[in-house]
């Protein structure tokens, strides 16, 4: 696990554990939604801590700043990921 990731990690598989226990118990079947790859205002855009998205965004605009004309990204770059805002995930998820 790594290390700045670890508490998250553990209370994600908590919670899956939970509703597989109430499955197992109750018959219930819960969801447990994990939204991840998700960024927004106040996240760490540090290019050597941040995670995928801040870090794509942090590059995007150094390079406008810098008046570069492409992508810092490199032409080879495939979507391999989806990503949401916080803002994006908050009205699903209270249905």
């Amino acid at each position: 696990m790594e290390p700045t990731n670890e508490w998250y990690a553990i209370a994600k598989i908590a919670g899956l554990k939970l509703c597989e226990a109430f499955h197992r118990q109750y018959g219930c079947n819960f969801i447990a939604a994990m939204p991840t790859n998700m960024y927004g205002p106040n996240d760490n855009y540090d290019l050597q801590s941040s995670h995928v998205m801040p870090a794509l965004i942090r590059k995007f605009h150094d390079a406008k700043q810098a008046g570069l004309p492409t992508s810092p990204c490199g032409a080879a770059v495939r979507p391999c990921a989806s990503f949401c805002t916080r803002m994006t995930w908050r009205k699903p998820a209270f249905f």
